[in-house]
């Protein structure tokens, strides 16, 4: 009896199509959010801080009015950490705060492209077919891109309000730099092309033939 596959040729398609759709949808969505942020320069603009010395701050708290708490008891920012907002921001403080936004969908757009094309690879039944390794590398960096890049441009414009409000000496960027996940380590170039799962995928697939 022949084993049925779990995704059928219609739904690889339907996947395939719908992937770029999305990607389309986020990128358009990302850069308009950007853009619609420089529009409106001079209003609010909020960024992420933290106390430069929260020990000396225990005074500090923050108001919740729905929240009742107890006498005695009271809310205070993580370690120091809170949302800065401020008024009269400039365009560049605006791209700079929803950049993180256009990049990430800029980057969903071009990773539905790479996973458009590693579908229909598997909807031709060539999984292993040459280019599929880059464009699974290519999905990783665009990954990794797309959550790097919202870290560093919220952080630079961080520092141009603390710097436009003189608040330098009291308030510091808040740590938001994205740090390796437990268990990963890099792999060195020369290990991987030794141990080419593609490449080995490959050769079956065609001894199969």
């Amino acid at each position: 009896m022949a084993r049925r596959p779990y995704a059928g040729p219609r739904l690889i398609r339907f996947l395939a199509a719908m992937t770029v759709a999305v990607g389309v949808v986020s990128a358009l969505w990302g850069v308009a959010y950007a853009i619609n942020g420089a529009t409106q320069a001079a209003g609010p603009v909020t960024v992420p801080v933290t106390l430069k010395q929260p020990l000396l701050h225990p005074d500090i708290t923050v108001e919740a009015p729905q929240v009742r708490l107890p006498e005695g008891a009271s809310l205070q920012p993580a370690t120091g950490m809170m949302d800065l907002l401020a008024w009269d921001s400039t365009v560049l403080e605006q791209l700079l705060s929803r950049g993180g936004a256009a990049v990430t969908g800029v980057c969903l757009a071009a990773a539905a492209v790479l996973l458009r094309r590693l579908l229909l690879s598997v909807l031709e039944k060539e999984p292993f077919r040459q280019g599929n390794p880059a464009r699974i590398a290519g999905l990783a960096g665009l990954v990794v891109l797309a959550g790097i890049a919202g870290h560093v441009l919220v952080q630079f414009a961080a520092s141009l309000v603390l710097t436009r409000l003189k608040l330098t000496d009291c308030l510091h960027l808040k740590d938001v730099t994205p740090r390796s996940a437990p268990g990963f380590h890099s792999v060195p170039p020369k290990t991987l092309a030794e141990d080419d799962p593609y490449g080995r995928g490959r050769q079956r697939a065609t001894a199969a033939h």
